[in-house]
């Protein structure tokens, strides 16, 4: 059962992550706010999901990097 839910998640976070690079490659910029719209999500996790595709990005060498950190920087977390 725990193996089934993990799985589960791993993809609700795929789909989030393609979307956030749909949106930032159909838009070229996307506001936190506006991504937890349409996924109807939090914002801590639309900031993860972007912390997490800027990482992946860098360990991968791909040019996404600068779009997701510009997306990212747009709606810092909050202090």
């Amino acid at each position: 059962m725990y193996n089934k839910c993990r799985k589960v998640m791993k993809v609700l976070t795929d789909e989030r992550k393609r979307h956030i690079l749909h949106v930032l490659d159909r838009d070229g910029m996307a506001s936190v706010q506006n991504l937890c719209t349409d996924m109807n999500t939090s914002p801590s996790t639309v900031r993860r999901d972007l912390a997490d595709l800027e990482s992946e990005a860098y360990s991968n060498g791909s040019t996404v990097a600068p779009n997701v950190a510009a997306g990212y920087a747009m709606n810092p977390p909050s202090a």
